[in-house]
């Protein structure tokens, strides 16, 4: 029991504090996670020139958004959503910035709209390592229904 007073105010003030610095530290941790993560797909997708490049960032696509929801099975929408976009909104500001750059048939605006398609991957396996980091935290074990036999 904490006696009133002075002892009292400064357990709650250092009980908020302690709170609001570890979750703006795992806020902080998840969007560099995603900052960076975005940023390795875009330039694996830029550096790209050989016939399998595309399949080159659609695995990078899939490790980050399962690495992202294993890491924050709660956030998976989020790391799904912006690896999924990030091509495609990569493509339109080039397309925007410079229309002259080589760009991938169909070219322009339109065509870099068609990468939106991206996010479904990338939800996919953003939801997969969430349900994983689940399965991980509840101990379950494949094929025991947890019967006694």
């Amino acid at each position: 029991m904490i006696p009133p007073g002075r002892a009292r105010r400064a357990w709650l003030i250092g009980g908020m504090w302690f709170v609001m610095r570890e979750s703006s530290r795992r806020v902080v941790l998840y969007a560099a996670g995603v900052a960076c993560a975005v940023s390795v797909l875009v330039v694996v997708d830029r550096v790209g020139t050989s016939d399998d490049s595309a399949q080159v960032s659609l695995l990078v696509l899939l490790i980050g958004g399962a690495v992202l929801g294993f890491a924050a099975p709660r956030r998976a929408w989020l790391s799904g959503l912006s690896l999924g976009s990030a091509l495609a909104v990569s493509r339109l500001i080039t397309a925007v910035v410079d229309p002259a750059a080589a760009q991938p048939k169909p070219g322009g605006a339109a065509g870099a709209a068609t990468l939106f398609v991206l996010i479904i991957p990338a939800l996919a396996a953003a939801y997969g390592g969430g349900a994983v980091a689940r399965l991980r935290r509840h101990g379950h074990r494949g094929g025991d229904s947890g019967r006694a036999r």
